[in-house]
């Protein structure tokens, strides 16, 4: 935006230098910024201790983006890196496994698959991964095999069921503020439960102020004054409307902000100038017509293409046309020559609303039903059949002139300034912390990963993400501001999160809600267990903690959820091992501590064949198998997990 760059311009001549080199930069390659900033390291990654350098890269990268010119597609550049970044990660993690089981690619059959001795050897690498997977997909298919007993177990597992009486005593219940925890208490929780806390990735958590620009009073008068001009030159007949706009109710036009007599007005009536959103504008009545606010049709499309024109595509239809207006069924002429998904349907498209292409709209909208009419759109040539259509009902179409409300220079400078303020004044995270509070901001907060690009729902936030995870950013530092289309932006680093263990101070609070509960566990199970000691009923020990008895009935050992109870698996174990009528021991579960008697047990009908759960289980294994080959993904994500692999591909985008 102009008026943002005229703000740099006056920041300094320190940001003019910037601004400088950073168009110096954008100009030039990659490789270069990389040579010149880091000349003994040019590695994008290091891979078990091995650089992958961002020569590697920049091959692979160029090959896919020659491989999808040459199939006449496009490929976005995020999608472009992150399918180079695979096809390093399954060369160096992968290949190597796959070579050792004798899983190999050859050159006869990259040119069998490739359709001729002409494929470009260059191209094979590319390809290579996804034809390995479908390779090792195959010979794990080949090799599944579920024995007999594995089948008859999982058919009574989720066949044999219990009904169970029990009573919960809910953690609900006891107040937090009545258990009392210690810092070892969560520190022993943190160290017996670290594979909970375990980061794939690491990550920044970052709190941040936004400073929207909003238009001035000031901005708001300059653009009334350029509309009411337009306003007198329309008058005068001297401005022609730029806006059509269509098929408008009366609720339509009072969400405009028109008067609400309009919609009863006749053509030629003129509105006066209206504010409406962020706009001025106004409207006059050119059309008043009836027609349905729904539509059912059915059509045929007649694509053009490079060996069919579009002269041809229209004597096509004209054949139609005198084909069906002689009796041929519309249905089945579209099911043999429309070029569009609706044609096993016989060409037809539902109800719709107003909304299509404008020439099928009018020829939906505006015609009767039955009519069978030929237009033209941007996506061929139709013939279109209209099947039905609601009731007719008022609309109105207008012919609109508008005057968008934008903010001015010394509107940008003045958000600038404030945004600008807060970041010198507040340099280190508690600062901003109280400036956020004591100035009643919004306090927003993201999860960053190093190569995003957006921050909140603000796109195109690259340099504040770089400078995020630059080296000498620190946990609590503050970054300057950071300007976008319609709003400035000041962060702070609330938190550095690196692949692996988290840090017991970063988790301790997640930690201590789960430690409060086991503490509670703690004190209703010793409560318990001298009840169940004493020999107590179910029913007494429900009348002694004044609560009832519940029920829940059909629980296999398969079942993942109780109903009503929710996700409860030391329950349902229980219940599946549990004699009838004895009383359990406690049991703590997720939401309680509970006791339960089985009063009901419903055995699988007794079977010796287990063919079919055998063929199921196959079934299942080949969806999981050959759904986008997600088994072999696993493995490839398994030995990301495994892999020492340091990513410093933010570095280069």
């Amino acid at each position: 935006m102009a008026v943002l760059q005229k703000i740099r311009n006056r920041a300094g001549i320190a940001v003019i230098i910037f601004v400088g080199v950073a168009l110096f930069l954008f100009v030039i390659d990659h490789e270069t910024i990389a040579r010149w900033f880091n000349k003994s390291d040019r590695s994008l990654a290091k891979i078990n201790g091995k650089k992958i350098e961002f020569t590697e890269y920049d091959a692979v990268a160029n090959e896919f983006h020659n491989f999808f010119a040459l199939q006449g597609q496009r490929i976005e550049q995020e999608d472009l890196r992150e399918l180079v970044w695979n096809n390093i990660l399954h060369k160096h993690l992968m290949s190597s496994y796959f070579k050792e089981i004798g899983l190999a690619f050859s050159d006869e059959e990259y040119y069998e698959v490739y359709n001729g001795e002409s494929a470009p050897a260059n191209y094979k690498q590319l390809i290579e991964p996804e034809i390995l997977k479908l390779k090792y997909s195959s010979m794990l298919a080949k090799g599944f095999y579920q024995p007999s007993k594995f089948a008859e177990l999982e058919y009574f597992e989720e066949n044999n069921s219990s009904d169970i009486e029990y009573v919960m005593l809910a953690y609900k219940n006891i107040d937090d503020a009545d258990i009392k925890i210690s810092e070892s208490d969560l520190q022993s929780y943190y160290d017996k439960h670290q594979n909970m806390f375990m980061n794939d990735k690491r990550y920044r958590e970052v709190d941040y102020v936004v400073f929207y620009i909003t238009p001035s009073t000031t901005d708001s008068l300059q653009a009334f004054e350029k509309i009411q001009t337009k306003y007198d030159r329309y008058i005068s007949g001297g401005l022609v409307p730029s806006i059509k706009e269509e098929n408008l109710s009366e609720i339509d036009l009072l969400q405009m902000g028109l008067p609400e007599n309009f919609f009863n007005e006749e053509t030629g009536t003129l509105s006066d100038v209206i504010l409406n959103n962020e706009a001025y504008f106004f409207s006059e009545l050119s059309e008043i017509n009836f027609i349905p606010d729904s539509v059912r049709a059915s059509h045929i499309l007649i694509r053009p293409n490079e060996n069919f024109s579009w002269e041809e595509c229209h004597e096509k239809a004209d054949s139609l046309l005198i084909l069906i207006n002689e009796g041929a069924d519309f249905g089945l002429m579209a099911m043999n020559n429309s070029e569009d998904g609706s044609a096993e349907k016989g060409g037809d498209l539902d109800w719709f609303t107003f909304g299509m292409m404008p020439e099928f709209n009018d020829a939906c909208f505006y015609g009767k039903i039955d009519d069978i009419v030929k237009v033209e759109t941007d996506f061929g040539v139709h013939l279109i059949k209209i099947t039905d259509q609601t009731k007719a009902m008022k609309k109105l179409t207008l012919t609109s002139v508008y005057e968008e409300i934008k903010f001015s220079e010394p509107t940008v400078n003045y958000y600038f300034a404030n945004a600008s303020n807060f970041a010198t004044e507040n340099t280190t995270g508690s600062k901003f912390d109280e400036a956020v509070r004591k100035e009643k901001l919004v306090n927003y907060t993201a999860e960053l990963g190093d190569l995003d690009d957006k921050i909140g729902q603000t796109e195109g936030a690259r340099e504040l993400v770089r400078w995020v995870y630059d080296d000498k950013t620190k946990e609590g530092d503050v970054s300057v501001v950071y300007n976008f289309t319609d709003r400035f932006i000041v962060a702070k680093v609330k938190a550095i999160y690196e692949k692996g263990v988290i840090p017991f101070d970063l988790v301790k609070e997640k930690i201590e809600p789960e430690v409060i509960k086991n503490k509670k566990a703690e004190k209703l199970l010793a409560d318990l267990e001298k009840d169940v000691a004493k020999k107590m009923d179910i029913n007494d020990i429900a009348e002694k903690y004044g609560i009832e008895t519940a029920a829940a009935n059909n629980i296999s050992f398969a079942a993942r959820y109780i109903p009503s109870l929710g996700f409860e698996p030391n329950i349902i174990a229980a219940a599946s091992v549990l004699d009838m009528d004895v009383l359990s021991k406690p049991i703590k579960g997720n939401n309680g501590v509970f006791v339960i008697k089985v009063v009901n047990k419903t055995q699988a009908p007794s079977k010796t064949d287990f063919t079919d759960e055998q063929n199921q289980a196959m079934i299942e294994f080949m969806s999981k198998l050959y759904n986008q080959n997600t088994q072999v993904d696993f493995m490839l994500e398994a030995l990301i997990k495994k892999a020492k692999i340091e990513d410093y591909r933010y570095r280069y985008f």
